[in-house]
């Protein structure tokens, strides 16, 4: 793996959560895993047992990988060692998500998320299927 030296002048980012990574320089490996349960009602409640993740199959259910089966061309010329970068300004970033400034040999990213939404109210029923036409 090339190594160079990475040279930031200035970054600005608001949010960086939930197994982000910022990174300047140069890494091997990445792995990055965020798991989210959420769930959503009219009304406040909480059910002692519906936090248990090992009742959903999206969790635990082994993660398959398409093939990589198309070949790939590219030609880089380093002229210099260095990468250097003036300034960036991020709004967020979230979910197991990288922002890199230098050379990586191995990015390992995964984001399982499960999101009940449970809507009891008549024109709450109504509301919420405005919102996802």
């Amino acid at each position: 793996m090339l190594k160079r030296i990475s040279k930031v002048e200035r970054i600005g980012i608001q949010i960086l959560t939930f197994s982000s990574h910022l990174l300047i320089g140069d890494s091997t490996i990445i792995n990055a895993k965020s798991d989210t349960f959420a769930v959503k009602r009219d009304k406040e409640l909480f059910l002692e047992n519906e936090g248990d993740v090992i009742n959903y199959g999206i969790f635990s259910l082994p993660l398959i990988l398409p093939p990589i089966d198309q070949q790939i061309y590219y030609r880089n010329q380093h002229m210099c060692g260095c990468i250097v970068v003036n300034r960036i300004n991020i709004l967020g970033a979230t979910s197991s998500s990288i922002i890199q400034i230098g050379s990586n040999k191995n990015i390992y990213l995964e984001n399982r998320r499960k999101e009940i939404r449970q809507i009891a109210e008549p024109e709450n029923i109504q509301k919420a299927t405005n919102q996802t036409e």
